[in-house]
Protein backbone atom coordinates (compact mmCIF):
# COMPACT_ATOMS: atom_id res chain seq x y z
CA UNK A 1 0.00 0.00 0.00
CA UNK A 2 1.26 3.36 -1.21
CA UNK A 3 -0.24 6.93 -0.74
CA UNK A 4 -0.85 6.97 -4.83
CA UNK A 5 -2.77 3.74 -4.04
CA UNK A 6 -3.34 0.24 -3.25
CA UNK A 7 -1.59 -2.59 -4.75
CA UNK A 8 -4.06 -5.59 -5.49
CA UNK A 9 -3.06 -8.90 -6.08
CA UNK A 10 -5.74 -10.11 -8.58
CA UNK A 11 -3.94 -13.35 -9.30
CA UNK A 12 0.12 -14.32 -8.94
CA UNK A 13 2.06 -12.21 -11.39
CA UNK A 14 -1.65 -10.18 -12.24
CA UNK A 15 -1.52 -7.07 -9.70
CA UNK A 16 -3.97 -4.64 -10.56
CA UNK A 17 -3.75 -1.01 -8.77
CA UNK A 18 -6.82 1.07 -6.69
CA UNK A 19 -7.11 4.35 -5.43
CA UNK A 20 -5.71 4.76 -1.87
CA UNK A 21 -8.42 4.75 0.92
CA UNK A 22 -7.91 5.18 4.58
CA UNK A 23 -8.18 1.98 6.62
CA UNK A 24 -7.05 -1.06 4.37
CA UNK A 25 -4.20 -2.71 5.21
CA UNK A 26 -1.23 -5.15 3.59
CA UNK A 27 -2.78 -8.71 3.47
CA UNK A 28 -6.33 -7.40 3.66
CA UNK A 29 -8.64 -9.44 1.13
CA UNK A 30 -11.19 -6.59 -0.47
CA UNK A 31 -13.65 -7.37 -3.21
CA UNK A 32 -13.20 -5.03 -6.39
CA UNK A 33 -14.46 -3.49 -9.27
CA UNK A 34 -12.62 -3.47 -12.75
CA UNK A 35 -12.56 0.12 -14.14
CA UNK A 36 -10.66 -0.28 -16.85
CA UNK A 37 -7.79 -3.10 -18.04
CA UNK A 38 -5.04 -0.93 -20.26
CA UNK A 39 -3.03 -3.94 -21.93
CA UNK A 40 -1.24 -1.26 -24.32
CA UNK A 41 0.27 -0.29 -20.67
CA UNK A 42 0.27 -3.37 -19.03
CA UNK A 43 -2.07 -1.84 -16.33
CA UNK A 44 -5.45 -3.06 -14.59
CA UNK A 45 -7.53 0.21 -12.61
CA UNK A 46 -9.69 -1.69 -9.59
CA UNK A 47 -12.23 0.02 -7.30
CA UNK A 48 -12.37 -0.58 -3.80
CA UNK A 49 -15.68 -2.24 -2.99
CA UNK A 50 -15.51 -3.75 0.40
CA UNK A 51 -13.21 -5.50 3.01
CA UNK A 52 -13.88 -8.75 3.25
CA UNK A 53 -11.01 -9.49 6.12
CA UNK A 54 -7.96 -11.02 6.48
CA UNK A 55 -6.85 -14.45 5.58
CA UNK A 56 -3.40 -15.97 6.62
CA UNK A 57 -2.28 -18.28 3.28
CA UNK A 58 -1.66 -22.04 2.82
CA UNK A 59 1.57 -21.67 1.16
CA UNK A 60 3.38 -18.29 -0.08
CA UNK A 61 2.18 -17.83 -3.72
CA UNK A 62 4.70 -19.36 -6.42
CA UNK A 63 5.72 -16.84 -8.77
CA UNK A 64 7.63 -19.02 -11.62
CA UNK A 65 8.90 -16.14 -13.82
CA UNK A 66 12.38 -15.02 -12.99
CA UNK A 67 13.69 -13.19 -15.71
CA UNK A 68 13.30 -12.56 -19.52
CA UNK A 69 10.26 -11.48 -20.92
CA UNK A 70 7.05 -12.91 -21.56
CA UNK A 71 4.51 -12.97 -24.35
CA UNK A 72 1.41 -14.31 -23.00
CA UNK A 73 0.59 -16.61 -20.53
CA UNK A 74 -2.38 -18.95 -19.24
CA UNK A 75 -3.09 -18.81 -15.88
CA UNK A 76 -5.22 -21.73 -13.47
CA UNK A 77 -5.87 -20.75 -10.11
CA UNK A 78 -3.76 -23.01 -7.56
CA UNK A 79 -5.74 -25.62 -5.45
CA UNK A 80 -5.70 -24.46 -2.02
CA UNK A 81 -3.34 -27.00 0.17
CA UNK A 82 -4.21 -26.12 3.79
CA UNK A 83 -4.50 -28.69 6.76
Amino acid sequence: MLDYGIFVELAPNLPGLAEYLPGYEVGDQVSVYIKAILPERQKIKLLLIDRLGRRALCAPPTYFVTEGNVAGWDYHAPTPSCS
